[in-house]
């Protein structure tokens, strides 16, 4: 606290070095104190459907206090993948699904703006050579309102 009050207050000539470091600290004060208010996802905005060339998509259907529920599916030719989770720790825009019966089987979600990167690592119960990692886009959300003609 001592660091941050030699910030606000006036400075001498010889403190004006000083004061300029103070300028970033107190900068970068400010950015950590609005970042999880602001958050470059907020929860509320990542519900929706992320989709990746090729097919595979996932959702995250349900979004609580620090937890997302995923519903991932992957394909590649007629082999299949499809994992359902329950609800998983959000922790700074990373969550990590690893099923209770697959030591071996991990798939860390990161998510940004308006995508969200996987990596999978293990087989996880997928088909042959379906893997999910990848780089997955945020669909438009089909339930906001859609701009009508009226035919006159």
């Amino acid at each position: 606290m001592q660091a941050i009050r030699d910030c606000v207050r006036p400075a001498s000539r010889r403190q004006l070095r000083l004061r300029r470091s103070c300028a970033w600290s107190l900068t970068s004060l400010l950015l950590l104190l609005l970042l999880p208010v602001s958050g470059f996802c907020a929860q509320s905005k990542l519900v929706g459907k992320y989709t990746k060339a090729g097919g595979n998509y996932f959702t995250v259907s349900s979004v609580q206090e620090g937890e997302v529920q995923l519903s991932m599916f992957g394909s590649y030719r007629e082999n299949t993948c499809t994992i359902e989770t329950g609800a998983l720790k959000l922790s700074e825009g990373v969550v990590t699904y690893q099923p209770s019966d697959d030591k071996d089987c991990t798939v860390r979600v990161t998510f940004r703006k308006d995508s969200a990167t996987v990596l999978q690592q293990g087989i996880c119960d997928c088909g042959l050579n379906v893997n999910l990692s990848g780089k997955y886009r945020r669909q438009p959300d089909s339930k906001s309102p859609k701009k009508t003609t009226s035919p006159n």
